[in-house]
């Protein structure tokens, strides 16, 4: 089983961190494993000071709404879920963050990223037992010429 922890990043941040994704990761990664509660606190201030909540009433609707073969929405639970023929991936909505857990091949995964990625452009996901982590969406820069 594959578990990603998806953050909706500031948009500041997104852009100042791009192709620096791994100092994002780092972060999470240290706050995850840290075991001084004095630290865990420091480093989950700097973690919120980066993020933004995820809407997930707005969320909700959206998924709600998509019409993604071998998908189901358990408004109740507020839990999406595809399964595709070898695939199984389930989406677990919290105000502050997304769990994402796949099973299977990646064609499920793939489908819920492809999902999200047209919801929010600023989402990094991130696994920390592989230690994988990227934009759903990569920032591009903005690219000034000098005239």
């Amino acid at each position: 089983m594959r578990e990603y922890y998806l953050y909706k990043i500031r948009e500041d941040v997104a852009h100042e961190f791009y192709g620096k994704e791994s100092k994002i990761f780092s972060l999470f990664l240290e706050e995850r494993k840290s075991r001084s509660m004095e630290v865990r606190n420091m480093l989950q201030k700097q973690i919120s000071y980066i993020t933004v909540p995820v809407s997930t009433e707005e969320l909700k609707v959206y998924l709600s709404e998509q019409r993604v073969p071998g998908a189901a929405f358990d408004s109740a639970s507020g839990v999406f879920t595809i399964c595709l023929s070898k695939s199984e991936v389930q989406l677990y909505l919290t105000p502050d963050y997304l769990i994402l857990t796949s099973t299977g091949s990646y064609d499920a995964e793939t489908a819920m990223f492809e999902v999200l990625r047209k919801f929010e452009t600023r989402f990094l996901a991130m696994d920390y037992d592989s230690k994988k982590y990227g934009w759903l969406f990569p920032v591009k820069l903005n690219t000034f010429y000098g005239t």
